[in-house]
C-alpha cells in the first residue's frame, strides 16, 4: 500500500528531474549571483573617490563576472547535453 509520504517522495523526484532536464536551477543560482557580484562591484564604485578608484581592478572584476558566467553557461549546455542523450 502507498503511503502519502512514498507519492510526496514520488513528486518530488519528477520535479527534481524535470528541472534538472531545463537546468532551471543552475540558471536561477548563476543570475543570483552575478546579480550580487554586480550589485557589489556598483556598491564599490560608488564609494570609491575619483583619486582613489582603481579602474584596472574595478574592469578586471567586471571581466571575471563575464568569464564566470561564460563557464557556467557552458557547463549548463554540457549537464543539458548529458541529460537528453
Amino acid at each position: 500500500m502507498e503511503s502519502r509520504f512514498d507519492r510526496f517522495n514520488y513528486y518530488v523526484r519528477e520535479l527534481a528531474l524535470t528541472l534538472n532536464q531545463l537546468c532551471l536551477i543552475e540558471v536561477v543560482v548563476v543570475m543570483f549571483f552575478s546579480y550580487m557580484a554586480y550589485d557589489l562591484l556598483e556598491w564599490y564604485k560608488g564609494i570609491m573617490t575619483i583619486d582613489k578608484f582603481n579602474a584596472v581592478a574595478y574592469w578586471a572584476a567586471i571581466s571575471g563576472l563575464v568569464a564566470t558566467i561564460f563557464t557556467a553557461v557552458k557547463s549548463i549546455n554540457d549537464t543539458h547535453k548529458s541529460n537528453n542523450k
